[in-house]
């Protein structure tokens, strides 16, 4: 399967959606949301063996991780 339909198997307006969240959590609802999404296809990317699409998912979970939260954007 190639990069474009492992990365995002729904629409790009999907993918530019989670892409956001990733960058700025509102909150633990947009960054479990975001997770689930990204896993998936970082699932379905290694199942086709798409290199390029895996590392580019965890790109998004690690920044999902390092992201400050909306708690620590308040102060």
């Amino acid at each position: 399967m190639p990069y474009s339909n492992a990365i995002a198997q729904q629409s790009q307006d999907s993918l530019d959606y989670h892409t956001k969240l990733a960058l700025k959590p509102q909150n633990t609802d947009d960054f479990f949301k975001t997770k689930k999404y990204f896993d998936v296809n970082y699932k379905i990317a290694l199942k086709n063996k798409d290199t390029v699409s895996a590392v580019n998912c965890l790109y998004y979970i690690c920044l999902l991780y390092t992201s400050p939260s909306p708690r620590d954007r308040t102060r």
